[in-house]
């Protein structure tokens, strides 16, 4: 800093200065760094350092939230060197930035490019999640399931992995009102040693409880508390289990009502044996 304040056109003091704003990226120092980059940008500097720069001054707008500015920088990056080795890394930052922004479809169109510039690489898999996340940002769920099943197929990060499944079936359950589909997505993670087991087995049992299946459900609430007794949630789990044990009817009112269409089908004139399966079917599903 002494050098650059003293003899700010020394050829050294600009070295300074460039070590200076490096030093700051390099400890995320990012504030420090939005100052300092952008009158070295200016300075006579060689063009194979421009790009660094350039990319370290985007990353120090994005991470102190000067979203616009960062944009603007990082395609004045793509813009001079449409070839840069670090281009993946500039989409990912833009994508970042006009998610940020709440500028959805530009966001999706940068994670797009990611996958079809590298569809097998890791920073491609990560961009399938992120494109879920801004499907769902944007309430269009069924194509957020779609594209966090992409990333499932592609990933190899267990845990992150997990979370998406959760997320998942978080959406089946409150957003789709895919019940089937939620349980099964809720039902593998509380059988498995995911760190989402406890609340998975949960939202299992609740979703069974919005189905109409208060056996089942109550016996998934004991087994919770089985596992899981010092949970935050095993309170409210017994609470439900002793509810669905004392207080409904043995046989729901959505067993009843199917029961009875199939009475009405058989005096219709269905054969005895469809009738008879789906009997069977409904005591298996609700036993």
């Amino acid at each position: 800093k002494q050098l650059q304040k003293s003899y700010p056109q020394h050829p050294e003091a600009i070295r300074a200065q460039y070590l200076l704003a490096r030093s700051y990226a390099e400890r995320q120092a990012f504030d420090e760094a939005a100052k300092v980059l952008p009158s070295l940008l200016k300075a006579s500097i060689a063009d194979t350092l421009r790009p660094e720069l350039l990319l370290n001054l985007a990353e120090a707008y994005q991470q102190t939230q000067q979203y616009s500015l960062a944009v603007q920088t990082y395609q004045k990056l793509l813009a001079e060197y449409p070839q840069s080795s670090n281009r993946v890394q500039v989409l990912q930052g833009l994508g970042r930035c006009y998610t940020a922004q709440k500028d959805y479809d530009q966001a999706r169109t940068m994670y797009q490019e990611i996958i079809d510039h590298r569809p097998y690489s890791t920073v491609a898999v990560e961009a399938w999640a992120n494109v879920g996340d801004i499907y769902v940002a944007q309430q269009q769920f069924v194509p957020a399931i779609e594209a966090y099943q992409r990333y499932l197929l592609l990933n190899t990060d267990a845990s992150r992995a997990d979370a998406i499944r959760y997320q998942m079936a978080q959406l089946y359950e409150t957003s789709l009102g895919w019940l089937e589909e939620a349980i099964g997505g809720y039902k593998s993670l509380a059988t498995s040693t995911s760190s989402y087991a406890a609340q998975a087995h949960f939202a299992w049992a609740r979703c069974l409880e919005q189905e109409d299946r208060p056996r089942k459900a109550a016996l998934q609430y004991q087994r919770f508390l089985q596992r899981y007794p010092e949970h935050k949630l095993a309170k409210q789990a017994a609470a439900r289990a002793e509810y669905l044990e004392n207080f409904t009817p043995q046989i729901s009112k959505t067993v009843l009502e199917q029961v009875l269409e199939i009475f009405a089908d058989h005096l219709g004139g269905k054969s005895g044996a469809g009738s008879i399966y789906d009997l069977a079917r409904i005591s298996y599903d609700y036993s």
